[in-house]
C-alpha cells in the first residue's frame, strides 16, 4: 500500500512504529525500521465502508451491500464485497461467481425464511459480456456465505429472469425480492424489452412464472 492521497490528520509513534491518522483510511501503521515498509490499515471489525446502499437484518444476522444505481436508475458498475455480521463477527464475502467474474451493483439481500443460511442478492447491473455473464446482472444465491448459484436469463427458463439487449450492451436489472407465506420467492425487474417491468415468481418446486408490469 502506498501513502494515501487524502490528508494526514495526525501522527504518533512508539519505539518501532509510526501511526498516521487519515481522512478516509482510518489509522495507518508502518514500521520505523524501513522506509520501504507498506502501510497497514488498522480498523475495527465491521463493514468495509460506511456508504452502504442496503441493509437487511434477520435476527442476529446483518447483511450489507453497496449498490447501486445513479439518479436516473442506471447501473454504476460498482464492484464491492458483501458484508455479513453472523452474530459473532463480520465476514466479507467476495462478489465473484465460480468463474471469477465480478458481480456488480448489488442492491438488495433477501434471507430465505426456511433456511436462513441461504440468501438471495439482487444485481442491478449491465455490461458487454456474453448473455450468461454474471457481470450483466441477475440474482446471486449464497449458502453459508459461499457462492451457490447466479440466476440470469440463460439458466432460469422462458419465464425466469429477463435480460434487455441493445447492441453489445446487456442489462438485467433485478431489484427487490421477498418471500410470501407459502415459501415462493418474488423478484422485481426493471427495463424489459419495451421498457416495462416484470414480477417473477420462483416457486418452491423450482418453477418460474412471469407477470408483466406495464410502464404506462
Amino acid at each position: 500500500m502506498s501513502y494515501p492521497n487524502d490528508q494526514i490528520t495526525s501522527i504518533a509513534a512508539d519505539e518501532s512504529h509510526v501511526y498516521l491518522g487519515s481522512n478516509s483510511k482510518g489509522v495507518l501503521k508502518r514500521s520505523k525500521l524501513s522506509i520501504y515498509s507498506d502501510l497497514k490499515e488498522i480498523k475495527p471489525n465491521g463493514p468495509l465502508q460506511n456508504n452502504l446502499f442496503s441493509i437487511t437484518v434477520n435476527n442476529s444476522d446483518v447483511w450489507c451491500v453497496y449498490g447501486g444505481y445513479d439518479t436516473a436508475y442506471a447501473p454504476r458498475s460498482l464492484v464491492r464485497p458483501i458484508d455479513h455480521f453472523n452474530g459473532d463477527e463480520w465476514v466479507q464475502i467476495e462478489s465473484k461467481d465460480s468463474n471469477g467474474v465480478s458481480m456488480k451493483d448489488l442492491v438488495h439481500v433477501t434471507v430465505d425464511p426456511e433456511n436462513t443460511d441461504r440468501v438471495y442478492i439482487s444485481s442491478r447491473a449491465g455490461g458487454g459480456g456474453p448473455l450468461d455473464s454474471s457481470g450483466n446482472g441477475g440474482l446471486l444465491v449464497l449458502d453459508n456465505d459461499s457462492f451457490l448459484n447466479f440466476w440470469n436469463s440463460e439458466n432460469t427458463g422462458e419465464n425466469g429472469i429477463s435480460i434487455y439487449v441493445d447492441g453489445n450492451y446487456k442489462t438485467t436489472r433485478v431489484h427487490g425480492s421477498a418471500f410470501d407465506s407459502k415459501g415462493n420467492l418474488w423478484v422485481s425487474q426493471a427495463v424489459i424489452a419495451d421498457g416495462s417491468g416484470e414480477l417473477k415468481k420462483y416457486a418452491k418446486d423450482g418453477s418460474w412464472s412471469s407477470f408483466r408490469l406495464p410502464s404506462d
